[in-house]
C-alpha cells in the first residue's frame, strides 16, 4: 500500500480514488449514504496465553511498556498489509483507499483528563512490525503530554456562545468541506473521526467490551473495544467492533479478523517485516 506519487483528479489528501470497483459498489454509497446504517458488528474472543508469555519475555529495556494493546494495534496493521480492503473510506459518496495507516486510540483514563486529552492519533505504515508500533505510540503519547492544545477542535470553544443557528451554520461548513475533500490538513492530523480506525482498552478486568459508534461525521471505518479476562486459569481477549459493510463483504472482514486473531495468539510472527504486502485496487 504505498502512497500515490502524484494526486489524480478525485483523489483527497488523506485518500485515493478507488476507479474500477464495480459498478454495484460504486453505487452503493448513494443508496446507503449512512454509516450507522451500514454498520456490522463483530464479536468475538481470544485465547491469549502464548501472548502473555511472549509479553513477559519481551517487555525489557527500550520495550518495557510493551502491552497487549501494543499487540492488538500491530495485528490490525499487519492484517491491513495483507488485506488492504478494510483499511478504506467513503466520503462524497465516492470509495477511497486511504494514505496510511492511522488509529486512534482513546487516551482520557481520569475524569480529570476528560478536558485535555482524549485520544491519542498515530499513523502506521503497512511494514511496521510491533516494536515499530510500540515506538510510534510511546512517541506520539509523549508529544500528547507536552503540547499545550492536545487534540485541538476545528472551531474555538468561544463559537458555542454563539445562537445555535450559527453554530449549525458553521458545522455545515465542516461538513461540506469533508464531502469534497477539502478539509485542511491540521484539522484531519487533530480529528478523531477522521482515520482507519479508533480503539479502546477497558483498563477493569472482567469487563465487557461496548460496541463503539462509527458515528455520522468523519470517515472512520472501522471501530474496536477491547478488554481482558482470566476462565478456569486461562487469559482471554475479548474484543466488539463495528465496522462499515460498504467499504468490504462479510466474508472479506471475517477473514481479517481471522488472521488479526492468529497475530495476536502468535505475536512473534509481527517481530519482523511482512513477507508479502497487497496494494488496495486503484
Amino acid at each position: 500500500m504505498k502512497k500515490p506519487v502524484a494526486r489524480r483528479t478525485g483523489d483527497r489528501i488523506d485518500g485515493r480514488l478507488i476507479n474500477n470497483l464495480t459498478t454495484t459498489d460504486k453505487y452503493t454509497p448513494y443508496f446507503n449514504r449512512s454509516a450507522a446504517a451500514c454498520a456490522n458488528m463483530y464479536d468475538d474472543s481470544v485465547y491469549i496465553g502464548e501472548t502473555s508469555a511472549w509479553l513477559r519475555d519481551h517487555a525489557v529495556g527500550e520495550f518495557a511498556s510493551l502491552n497487549l494493546l501494543h499487540v492488538v494495534i500491530a495485528a490490525y496493521v499487519r492484517t491491513v498489509s495483507a488485506m488492504p480492503a478494510i483499511n478504506r473510506f467513503i466520503a462524497g459518496q465516492r470509495i477511497y483507499a486511504r494514505n496510511d495507516i492511522s488509529v486512534v486510540i482513546a487516551a482520557a483514563r481520569k475524569e480529570s483528563d476528560r478536558r485535555t486529552a482524549r485520544f491519542v492519533k498515530v499513523s502506521f505504515e503497512p511494514t511496521d512490525n510491533v516494536y515499530d508500533v510500540y515506538r510510534k505510540i510511546s512517541a506520539a503519547v509523549q508529544q500528547v503530554r507536552t503540547a499545550s492544545n492536545p487534540n485541538a477542535l476545528p472551531f474555538p470553544e468561544g463559537l458555542l456562545k454563539m445562537p445555535r443557528i450559527v453554530v449549525k451554520a458553521a458545522f455545515w461548513g465542516l461538513r461540506v468541506l469533508d464531502y469534497y475533500g477539502k478539509l485542511p490538513r491540521h484539522i484531519l492530523d487533530n480529528s478523531g473521526v477522521h482515520g482507519s480506525m479508533s480503539i479502546c482498552t477497558l483498563s477493569v478486568h472482567d469487563a465487557k467490551p461496548t460496541y463503539v459508534s462509527l458515528g455520522d461525521f468523519g470517515n472512520l471505518p472501522v471501530t474496536m473495544s477491547i478488554s481482558t479476562s482470566r476462565r478456569q486459569g486461562h487469559d482471554y481477549l475479548h474484543l466488539r467492533s463495528v465496522y462499515d459493510s460498504r467499504i468490504a463483504d462479510v466474508l472479506y472482514f471475517t477473514e481479517a479478523f481471522s488472521y488479526m486473531k492468529e497475530l495476536i495468539r502468535n505475536p512473534a510472527l509481527m517481530e519482523g517485516r511482512p513477507d508479502t504486502m497487497f496494494e488496495d485496487l486503484f
